[in-house]
């Protein structure tokens, strides 16, 4: 976004004509994204609110992923059953 900014400010002092600043469809757009993205991040982050479960194929490769990317994974008899 913060390149965007610059192009926009570089065009208008590089710009001929003196038009009236125009409002930028791509700018609007990043702000509402980076808006829904920290929203997002917020819920995502909630422990009271979000839990993840890993669905997996009963097979040693899969598993070993998950046990591995899952810091809260905990043995049990569904070995891909991941609780945080």
């Amino acid at each position: 976004m913060k390149s965007r900014e610059e192009a926009q400010g570089l065009r208008q002092i590089l710009s001929y004509s003196k038009k009236k600043e125009e409002k930028d469809p791509l700018m609007d757009y990043l702000l509402s994204f980076q808006q829904r993205m920290a929203q997002a991040k917020v819920l995502l982050t909630d422990k009271e609110k979000t839990a993840f479960f890993f669905v997996t194929l009963p097979e040693a490769l899969p598993i070993a992923v998950i046990t591995r990317l899952s810091p809260g994974s905990r043995s049990s008899a569904s070995p891909s059953a991941a609780s945080w």
